[in-house]
């Protein structure tokens, strides 16, 4: 007869198949893996899921006996399955900071940096103001359900136990970073008018008075005129960006198309 806390153990490796991709996700999903979040905030967010999703997956889970290497291949399996989903979401959050850098170009703050929370590194400030305000957003907005439902739908796509389709996570993977980094030229295409238009109206200024510094005493107005339409074209911003995170936020829930 097996020991008792054998039995328990094996009674619970459901809990430990679904909870190694769940913890995965939460190590690298935007707006639970910041360094600002508690890590037992995040163990309990864990949790809970886990025990949650568990009970309505638990027929569909491949068996495997607790502590043999076949269990630690399939925990690591689903670990990394989790950190690529978590991921996919990550690098979405990556095309305002490709905005960020271009608009803190145009309006003069290319060298303007601070403390960004959500990457524990050093951006540009515009990029740090629009990443705050948008993982903001997506909280208020409900988009983070997206990611916890296209976690709990990723089991129909991604089975534990079979062969990790590799060809499909390094497809999927381009298609996020090239739509990425569309959608944050798109977020700074009106910095990139204003910036081109107030260039050469500068540089117009500059050969009617060579002996005038134009450039120098023009930074205050292009820093001003940015301020202001980032003020008036926010909405739409936010908007374009939100649109986006919300197809590759559910990209699982929907049957893995966008």
């Amino acid at each position: 007869m097996e020991p008792l806390n054998a039995v328990v153990i094996q009674e619970l490796w459901p809990y430990f198949l679904v909870g190694a991709r769940i913890a995965g996700a939460i190590f690298a999903m935007p707006g639970f893996s910041e360094a600002f979040v508690n890590g037992r905030v995040r163990f309990f967010i864990g949790l809970g899921l886990t025990l949650i999703i568990t009970p309505m997956l638990a027929d569909n889970l491949i068996e495997a006996s607790v502590g043999s290497y076949h269990a630690i291949l399939l925990l690591m399996g689903e670990f990394f399955v989790g950190i690529f989903i978590g991921l996919v979401a990550k690098v979405v959050m990556s095309a305002l900071d490709v905005a960020g850098t271009v608009i803190g170009f145009q309006m003069s703050l290319a060298n303007a940096f601070v403390f960004n929370p959500t990457q524990a590194s050093q951006s540009n400030i515009i990029g740090v103001f629009l990443s705050l305000t948008a993982l903001v957003l997506i909280f208020v907005m409900d988009l983070h359900y997206y990611m916890i439902v296209g976690l709990y739908e990723s089991y129909d796509i991604i089975t534990p136990g079979r062969m990790l389709p590799l060809e499909n996570f390094s497809q999927l993977m381009i298609e996020v970073v090239s739509k990425s980094f569309m959608v944050g030229a798109k977020i700074a295409a009106p910095f990139i008018i204003l910036g081109t238009t107030v260039i050469m109206a500068l540089g117009l200024l500059n050969r009617l008075m060579p002996q005038v510094q134009i450039y120098f005493i023009s930074q205050p107005f292009v820093i001003g005129v940015g301020f202001f339409v980032l003020a008036v074209t926010l909405g739409a911003l936010m908007n374009t960006f939100l649109d986006f995170a919300g197809l590759f936020f559910g990209y699982f829930s929907h049957g893995g198309r966008v």
